[in-house]
């Protein structure tokens, strides 16, 4: 998959020792930064700067003139942009890429959407946002094909973008080497391909694809609108920031009240999806756009409402001390949290994690009750198992932002440091969007007050919680070589 329509970590099998005076790459790299959206430190990695200065041996002149061609041709599909971009674009890909997300697509999610469109007497419409070469647009097409026996009624409409035009020649020619039919059922290849030459062809195409020039990054409109599935995946790994807010808000434009986008397992991590909402599936997430009266993405940087959160190391355990948590006659009514608050009263640790844990067998994807076991587990002097649970959180409500806070904390005292500091900075990222007197809560959601018997807490203010981070610095007799 290309990012922003490139698929970027090209493999470089030899890099030539590094000459006595290397080549000064910044202009080129500035300008990827710039115009496509490419992190700084993906562009100046060595892997990355091999492929320039073999462009640039090509073209026989400095990085500082080929950045200005560039320049005086804006646009991003002239000739010397093209060969930039293929300079640093990896377009290896393949069909039915990450078994989990195409099992969860071909059983649930796609099924789901072609009953209602049908119902809705509509077209499905999907876009494979940096497509590359094509096989993710072909085997969206290929699944789509397979289910439409039970919805005969939907037209399926699906639209590759890329930013790099070889890719998209390959992906309309639908030719493939056998490489990218790696991850294709022997059954499948047999119906699906035939064999021409050393290359494969698709065939008989599946009905209704296309595939557009597009940069994520750019300012066009979005290439297709009322769309029901964006697929976007590998692509923010390598994307900075407001890069990845400008892609969003294409996305946010295109989908329908409703609509899905799927990217890559983790790419997404600690970020905040303004506009749309995060929707846990086992070994899976995914996110839903929100309809128009909730909130649509900004890139303007304006604070925004935080997530009300409530203190629940605070209140389970004040100071650390035992004797300072209230007590209170143990509640055995038919409501699970309401069970739990008697074991925590009573200070039965043991018993309070393997009730969360039994809670969390029948809600794996409840955040709230993974905190809840973080801490017991901390408790208990479980920090493996205090981790997971802190790391399921983030996976599940990145914008947990206490749930970083202590997975550094965590980090730092197991001597993590680059961990430890990771962590602190992430939640540093997402609290300077907020309004420094914004208080931060935890989870109040889960009733608390009942949960630890004790009052609301006002928490910490956002201001107040940065400069604690700014100023948490592992403790420096650790070992600081650890990860």
């Amino acid at each position: 998959m290309t990012m922003p329509g490139l698929t970027m970590g090209r493999v470089v099998t030899h890099i030539e020792s590094p000459a006595q005076n290397p080549p000064d790459f910044k202009p080129v790299e500035s300008l990827l930064t710039s115009r496509i959206g490419l992190r700084a430190e993906f562009v100046g990695r060595p892997a990355v700067r091999a492929h320039l200065a073999s462009l640039l041996a090509r073209q026989g002149g400095t990085a500082a003139q080929f950045a200005r061609d560039c320049v005086n041709s804006a646009n991003l599909r002239s000739r010397c942009w093209q060969e930039l971009l293929d300079a640093v674009a990896n377009t290896e890909s393949h069909f039915f890429r990450s078994s989990v997300q195409i099992q969860f697509l071909r059983e649930y999610l796609l099924p789901n959407l072609l009953g209602q469109a049908q119902r809705a007497s509509r077209p499905l419409r999907l876009w494979s946002a940096g497509t590359s070469r094509g096989e993710e647009a072909w085997t969206l097409a290929m699944i789509c094909a397979d289910l439409r026996v039970d919805f005969p009624n939907v037209e399926v409409t699906i639209l590759g973008t890329d930013i790099l035009d070889s890719a998209l020649e390959i992906a309309r020619a639908a030719r493939y080497s056998e490489w990218s039919l790696r991850g294709v059922p022997h059954a499948e290849r047999e119906t699906r391909f035939r064999q021409q030459g050393q290359g494969f062809d698709l065939w008989p195409r599946p009905p209704g694809v296309q595939f557009k020039w597009f940069n994520l990054a750019g300012d066009d409109l979005p290439p297709m609108t009322d769309i029901d599935l964006v697929v976007c995946r590998n692509v923010f790994l390598y994307l900075h920031d407001p890069a990845i807010a400008h892609a969003l808000q294409h996305f946010h434009r295109a989908l329908r009240p409703g609509g899905w986008l799927l990217i890559g397992q983790g790419e997404l991590l600690g970020k905040i999806l303004q506009g749309f909402d995060t929707k846990p599936f086992p070994q899976n997430v995914v996110y839903c756009r929100q309809t128009q009266s909730r909130t649509a993405p900004d890139a303007s940087g304006a604070p925004k409402p935080l997530p009300r959160l409530a203190s629940v190391r605070e209140r389970l355990i004040p100071d650390r001390d035992a004797s300072n948590v209230p007590r209170k006659t143990p509640v055995r009514i038919d409501d699970p949290v309401l069970d739990l608050s008697g074991l925590l009263a009573e200070m039965r640790w043991k018993a309070a994690s393997a009730w969360v844990e039994d809670l969390l067998r029948r809600n794996p994807f409840d955040a709230r009750f993974h905190y809840v076991a973080a801490i017991l587990a901390e408790l208990l002097e479980d920090a493996l198992k205090a981790a997971q649970h802190l790391e399921r959180v983030i996976f599940l409500e990145p914008a947990r932002v206490h749930a970083y806070v202590d997975l550094a904390l965590l980090r730092a005292q197991q001597g993590h440091v680059r961990s430890s500091n990771q962590l602190r900075r992430a939640a540093i990222t997402l609290l300077k969007q907020y309004a420094p007197e914004v208080r931060v809560r935890m989870f109040d959601d889960i009733r608390l007050e009942v949960l630890f018997a004790s009052g609301e807490s006002e928490g910490v203010t956002v201001a107040e919680l940065r400069t604690y981070l700014q100023f948490m610095v592992p403790d420096s007799s650790e070992k600081a070589t650890k990860t």
